[in-house]
């Protein structure tokens, strides 16, 4: 039988103080404190490499070492081991960027304001897409975007059993962000080539697909709203599928439906909710932020997701979550191959 949890006024007040725990995790990534904790160090000697003032930044230490971000041996400090691979941002398993990312949109748009806006039906502009418009503001995202780094090794090995028999196999790469998939499948793939589509102008593509250039194409375009052109053995929705209603994703299954091969398939990668939705998890923290931001209640489970592309005339061949991340993924072909 599950634990029931006592509340006290204490505990109460701790939820009110959760944001705190981010704002420390927002400070420690932005002067790189963990790339310095990579082994381990006095206080005074972080100091000195840092050039901070000892206590403030004593302070901070403390607070990572209670959250278990840090380890403490006696005056000694270094990484968590496990939680190190997403804190550094040269890690390939990086968060740096989306955490930046969190910390500029709570800035600009502090949740509790757009959850009213929602609860009062005071529709706004989305405020990702204010977020793009200006050059500092569409760097930070697109920098964000590139933790994809790792997902799309783990899926390309799958992507290429997938087109292992296509001699020129052709990709689109809806709401592309920076193109991190299209650059490491194409990079992989020699004969592969795709099509990447966003509704960023002027985006902050990933610098390797300059390599790619022959390979590569890049539209800005509104996709749900304007048509698509040409016909694909693959069809990437990488963490897209949030941003839009049920009644929507199904509009954009069936719009695909004309523009993938009778033996190609659809990519779905994203955050899904755990079929207990009682638990808090990833997705519990990113459906306030998709109700806020968009005014969508996403609330799909792997399975749920399943269903709904069967509905849309779609076979689901294969569906799992990422090790290591909080994303999960569906291979689809067409049901009825025309």
């Amino acid at each position: 039988m599950a634990k029931i949890r006592e509340w006290n006024a204490a505990s109460v007040m701790e939820l009110a103080n959760l944001h705190k725990i981010s704002e420390v995790l927002f400070t420690a990534i932005e002067v790189d404190l963990f790339a310095h904790l990579r082994e381990p160090v006095t206080l005074d000697e972080l100091c000195r490499k840092l050039n901070f003032r000892r206590e403030p930044l004593e302070v901070i230490v403390a607070f990572l070492v209670q959250l278990k971000l840090l380890c403490q041996s006696g005056d000694l400090y270094c990484n968590h081991p496990d939680a190190e691979p997403y804190l550094l941002r040269q890690s390939p398993n990086s968060l740096a960027g989306m955490i930046l990312l969190e910390r500029q949109v709570r800035n600009k748009w502090p949740m509790n304001l757009k959850l009213l806006e929602r609860l009062k039906g005071d529709e706004r502009e989305n405020p990702w897409v204010q977020l793009a418009q200006t050059e500092e503001d569409t760097a930070l995202f697109m920098d964000a975007m590139r933790l994809g780094y790792y997902s799309s090794l783990h899926l390309l090995r799958k992507v290429q059993k997938r087109l292992r028999d296509v001699p020129s196999p052709v990709m689109l790469d809806l709401g592309c962000g920076p193109g991190v998939f299209s650059n490491t499948f194409c990079t992989f793939i020699p004969a592969l080539k795709s099509v990447m589509v966003d509704q960023i102008p002027n985006p902050r593509l990933h610098p390797d697909l300059a390599k790619l250039e022959d390979r590569v194409t890049y539209f800005v375009k509104d996709f749900m709203a304007e048509p698509l052109e040409g016909v694909y053995d693959l069809v990437l929705l990488s963490n897209v599928c949030h941003f839009f209603s049920e009644e929507k994703l199904r509009v954009l299954f069936r719009k695909l439906q004309s523009h993938l091969r009778p033996t190609g398939t659809v990519l779905v990668h994203d955050f899904f909710h755990n079929e207990n939705l009682g638990e808090v998890t990833h997705a519990n923290y990113y459906s306030l932020d998709w109700m806020a931001n968009h005014g969508v209640k996403f609330t799909f489970t792997l399975e749920e997701m399943a269903r709904l592309l069967d509905q849309c005339g779609y076979r689901v061949a294969e569906m799992a979550p990422l090790p290591q991340l909080p994303t999960s993924y569906l291979f689809a072909s067409l049901s009825r191959p025309s």
